[in-house]
């Protein structure tokens, strides 16, 4: 055999380990991939399994996940709490017609139908815990409750 048949030889041979292993690594990462899925299908499920036991057992759960249902409910509570912190500070239109608040940069009230007036200048009113707090819409001043104008800068306050 000659030196170039040799050679040929064991390049052919080195090229099927390498085609053999890089084909091992390739079915290696398909079944990989296809662990993850599972995994992740699992973990819905688990989550899907747990929702359902929560709000079918959040009123009397057995012992063993009283404690969990209950820090459950207190994390609702948290989280409805902090979105109405947060809803207070977000700026809110109101439609003059039927007083619903108006999201964004609306042309007609989704609520009533009625087209939006834009006016140049309209006071903000925040329903609070206790009473509504009304702001200038000009400055932002809290305004008193019997205020005609802001005592801030000036500005009439529309009713």
């Amino acid at each position: 055999m000659s030196l170039i048949e040799e050679i040929t030889a064991k390049l052919t041979d080195a090229s099927n380990i390498v085609g053999q292993k890089t084909s091992g690594l390739v079915q290696n990462a398909k079944v990989q991939s296809q662990i993850s899925k599972e995994k992740k299908k699992r973990e819905e499920l688990l989550k899907t399994l747990g929702l359902s036991y929560f709000e079918k057992y959040r009123g009397n759960a057995e012992n063993e996940f009283k404690n969990l249902i209950t820090e459950i409910l207190n994390s609702d509570k948290m989280i409805e709490k902090l979105e109405n912190e947060k809803s207070l500070n977000e700026p809110c239109v109101l439609c003059n017609t039927c007083g619903k608040s108006l999201s964004g940069d609306v042309t007609f009230c989704p609520h009533c139908g009625i087209k939006v007036e834009k006016t140049e200048h309209q006071n903000i009113d925040v329903i609070g815990v206790d009473k509504i707090i009304r702001y200038c819409s000009n400055c932002g001043q809290q305004l008193s409750d019997d205020a005609s104008f802001c005592a801030e800068c000036g500005t009439k306050v529309s009713e």
